[in-house]
């Protein structure tokens, strides 16, 4: 069990402090060896910050990939659980919802050819997604460009099944990294 407090601190020290242009994410886990706990039975966690700035030489996917599984190594090699796990990613969003069909479709091709920081109608959002090992998840969107600039929508917090917005590879990783062994 994570104190509220401390939960919400993790999420804060995550979310809402990007700036424009700076393609930088962050992944936060808080570990504690198993039975390591207060009076309270709230865990003594040790957590661990990977700021991720993949270039445009990497598929960011997969490097991001690669950070969540070696975090989860490197937690379980010191003997700990993971009790939360958090990622923001900076990404670039065209809300095609808005647009007509012809710049819709652009926008998609444009995605497909890894272009869509070009488009027009393109945004920089931080997107929030984190998990808690009692099964708690949050999600969130804060905009940095655009016409919503400066907005936060979220941390919502999730319980029970998985919604549609929660079926990435990433976020399934997240997932199993506070589940345990094996990746």
């Amino acid at each position: 069990m994570i104190s509220e407090d401390a939960l919400t601190g993790y999420i804060n020290t995550l979310f809402g402090h990007s700036e424009p242009g700076a393609t930088l994410h962050h992944l936060l886990v808080a570990a504690a060896k198993p039975g390591d706990v207060d009076a309270f039975g709230v865990a003594n966690c040790e957590v661990s910050m990977y700021a991720i700035a993949p270039d445009d030489t990497v598929d960011t996917d997969q490097f991001v990939a690669k950070v969540i599984i070696a975090a989860g190594v490197d937690a379980y090699k010191a003997g700990c659980e993971i009790h939360f796990a958090g990622l923001a990613m900076e990404l670039q969003k065209v809300d095609t919802s808005i647009l007509d069909e012809v710049e819709a479709n652009r926008a998609r091709r444009m995605q497909a050819d890894g272009k869509l920081p070009e488009h027009p109608a393109a945004i920089e959002i931080t997107r929030l997604y984190a998990v808690c090992r009692d099964g708690r998840r949050w999600v969130g969107d804060h905009y940095l460009t655009g016409p919503m600039a400066g907005t936060v929508l979220g941390p919502d917090i999730r319980i029970g099944g998985l919604a549609a917005d929660e079926r990435s590879f990433r976020q399934q990783l997240l997932r199993k990294l506070i589940q345990g062994p094996p990746l």
